[in-house]
């Protein structure tokens, strides 16, 4: 482009005329529209995609501070209730917020910020066996969940919300860590105790 028109220059400099027709305007203009809608969608999944991995990312380390906070408590999540966990794990890993509310766009820090709900269902057992957990990638609008179960796979150990998809077996989510994602569905919010996920699976998280 630099180079036509560095000759378009010379031969009106030589030939006397100076500047440009208006077909030669639009197809420079035509050009760079062409450029910039190629750039553009580009761009903007770079940033998606960027939002995304940093969400799988906090939910990656919460998963390594709610184990340490389990051996710590003794072989339990908190005193069996959301806010314990949350307090706990703020004090081990300050750089993410977490929260024991549903995840929106509204939410200051939203990026970094990690939901946490435990054992709310689980008024049966004496301790806290299971966190699950929810992140929200603002960007893309794609919600992370994830279920860590250190105890059975009972009707009382079970978060709310709907977990379906090849983790899920006779009803129930298994002992260990299950990953889950809103899929291609624009979330608004993101919340582990309400939201539907249908993909649950072991071994990390699918396709967002």
């Amino acid at each position: 482009m630099k180079q036509y028109l560095e000759r378009r220059i010379n031969a009106r400099v030589e030939s006397g005329e100076s500047g440009f027709t208006l077909i030669e305007l639009l197809v420079v203009m035509l050009i760079i529209l062409i450029l910039l809608a190629i750039a553009i969608p580009t761009f903007l999944g770079i940033i998606n995609n960027a939002h995304n991995t940093g969400a799988a990312s906090n939910l990656g380390n919460a998963i390594i501070e709610a184990s340490a906070d389990y051996t710590q408590d003794n072989g339990q999540f908190g005193a069996q209730a959301a806010s314990q966990v949350v307090t706990e794990l703020q004090s081990m890993e300050p750089s993410i917020n977490f929260v024991g509310t549903a995840l929106t766009t509204g939410m200051a820090n939203v990026n970094s910020s990690v939901q946490i709900d435990a054992c709310s269902n689980n008024a049966s057992t004496a301790d806290c066996q299971w966190v699950a957990m929810a992140a929200f990638s603002v960007a893309s609008g794609a919600c992370y969940y994830v279920w860590v179960n250190k105890g059975p796979a009972t009707a009382d150990n079970a978060p709310g919300g709907t977990w379906t998809g090849k983790a899920v077996v006779g009803g129930q989510l298994p002992q260990g860590t299950v990953y889950g994602t809103s899929g291609s569905t624009v979330m608004t919010a993101c919340d582990v105790t309400a939201n539907s996920i249908g993909n649950a699976q072991t071994g990390g998280f699918p396709a967002a």
